[in-house]
């Protein structure tokens, strides 16, 4: 079979776009990426107060060869709004990579700590503070306060940023499992222990988060211990979980809070079970599903 020419295949697809997709942008990146994330629409206005486009938040990372550091990026992307994109914009994406016709928009870069392998952002905090934790390939979790951080892109040093917190409670790597909950300020993790851990950060040290933080008002702290001195420029403090699930017998792979009660989290792993846990009853699941049938009542 003949090779086929890539330059055809990229021509046609540029000309089937308009029948695939509303809007399309895309952005040629140096190294690859393991993760990204929408992020909250931002405050700011679109490129030129365009009326047709509409600011957002966009995170993600790029694992390097070692030659630079693995970085966290926060960046803008303007996203055209419903019916206003037409069949020749959508076309010519690939033609507005860079410069004035870009969607994409520079935003602040962090050189983190190892390969970043997922994002999530933290909800129920101040609109001011902006928020997000990664999952690397180490047991802890890294929370970044990307609203203060420094913007490291071209600095000349490959020192790692230090994260403002991290976040402690496993005792083998935790690669991918990582959650955040939509109604406060909690962060849930899965790992190679085969644990579930719950952090609740509402009720941290103001220098973090300042006043404001929702959804734990009143609540009495269920930390190890405060964060204190995150204005430092030190080594971050730890944070313990809050709570520890114990009910999968493999690593976690994917965990997740319900949208509306950050109690109740359900968790997925390689020993084929869904767990069901709410941590306001304990640390064993309160419901388990096993090998796709199997359903078993933990009490």
């Amino acid at each position: 079979m003949a090779a086929i020419d890539a330059s055809v295949v990229s021509q046609r697809w540029m000309t089937l776009t308009p029948l695939l997709y509303d809007w399309l942008a895309t952005t040629t990146r140096t190294w690859p990426s393991l993760a990204c994330r929408w992020g909250p629409p931002s405050s700011a206005s679109a490129a030129g107060s365009d009326p047709s486009r509409s600011r957002q938040r966009l995170y993600f990372s790029e694992q390097t060869d070692g030659t630079a550091p693995n970085t966290l990026i926060a960046s803008f992307v303007d996203v055209v709004k419903p019916r206003h994109a037409d069949a020749s914009t959508v076309a010519r994406a690939w033609e507005r990579q860079a410069g004035a016709g870009s969607a994409f928009r520079k935003g602040k870069t962090v050189y983190h700590t190892g390969e970043v392998n997922k994002i999530r952002e933290v909800q129920g905090i101040p609109a001011s503070t902006e928020c997000v934790v990664t999952h690397s390939d180490v047991p802890v979790v890294y929370l970044w306060r990307l609203s203060s951080q420094p913007d490291r892109h071209g600095d000349g040093n490959t020192k790692a940023s230090t994260p403002d917190a991290v976040l402690a409670g496993h005792t083998a790597p935790a690669r991918f499992a990582l959650a955040t909950s939509a109604s406060s300020a909690c962060v849930a993790s899965g790992g190679e222990d085969t644990a579930v851990c719950l952090w609740r950060l509402a009720d941290l040290d103001n220098s973090l988060f300042g006043a404001g933080a929702q959804g734990d008002a009143g609540r009495t702290s269920l930390n190890s211990g405060g964060l204190g001195g995150l204005a430092s420029t030190s080594a971050p403090a730890q944070l313990q979980a809050s709570c520890r699930f114990e009910g999968h017998s493999q690593t976690v792979e994917d965990v997740s809070f319900n949208p509306s009660r950050d109690t109740h989290l359900c968790s997925v792993g390689d020993d084929s079970a869904l767990c069901l846990w709410d941590s306001a009853t304990g640390t064993r699941p309160v419901l388990k599903v096993r090998q796709r049938s199997h359903v078993t009542l933990c009490r």
